[in-house]
């Protein structure tokens, strides 16, 4: 599977090309403040409490949407990431596809396992994980989460979700920043460069050339 991360070039992402790794964010530091949204029946804290645990990394599964370039690569300055993802077990188990639907999930009782851990089940008290408001649906979402019990942390670094694969600058990179993320990412076995721009029959950013 092919996963697509887009970025704006600046420190975050010569860090993250440094380190072979990509940021989860708390949910409290992300753009939208309906992430993760539900409507809490529980008269608890339970749900709230576990929620400021979560760490999100946001990917794409398509490269080509204009939006994308606009809002998450620095109106088309930027690069998008792209991700050879094995889909085994591990892989297949962490990766949440993203639902996009205006009805908000409602949580009506707080559910616990035998051993007394809270119990989630992403087809109903846990469907909010994976759901978005359908104003986002051009993100064609799939999100890694983590747990994280430290409150005091903001996020944390974990390691690409598969090998990179290439790096795909927008139309308006410079050449400045096109030179210093190759430099930063000779070492990568078979990495491949791409500018994309605009296909005009498609409307959609296609692959203009190698460099």
């Amino acid at each position: 599977m092919k996963l697509y991360k887009y970025h704006t070039v600046n420190k975050n992402l010569v860090w993250s090309l440094s380190n072979s790794k990509n940021w989860y964010s708390k949910l409290l530091y992300l753009n939208d403040p309906y992430e993760v949204f539900f409507e809490d029946n529980t008269g608890t804290e339970v749900y709230k409490n576990f929620k400021e645990k979560l760490c999100v990394c946001s990917f794409s599964k398509n490269k080509e949407e204009i939006l994308m370039w606009s809002h998450y690569a620095d109106e088309h300055r930027g690069v998008c990431l792209e991700f050879d993802c094995i889909e085994d077990d591990d892989f297949n188990g962490s990766i949440h596809h993203i639902n996009y639907d205006n009805k908000i999930s409602s949580i009506q009782e707080v559910k616990v396992t035998k051993t007394g851990h809270l119990s989630i089940n992403l087809d109903s008290n846990g469907k909010w994980l994976n759901q978005k408001l359908e104003t986002w649906k051009y993100e064609d979402e799939a999100r890694k989460i983590m747990i994280e019990e430290n409150s005091n942390l903001k996020g944390v670094a974990r390691d690409f979700p598969g090998k990179l694969i290439a790096i795909y600058f927008g139309i308006n990179a410079s050449q400045f920043d096109i030179d210093l993320v190759k430099k930063i990412t000779k070492d990568y076995e078979g990495l491949k460069y791409f500018r994309v721009k605009l296909g005009i029959n498609s409307g959609k950013m296609s692959v203009q050339e190698e460099i």
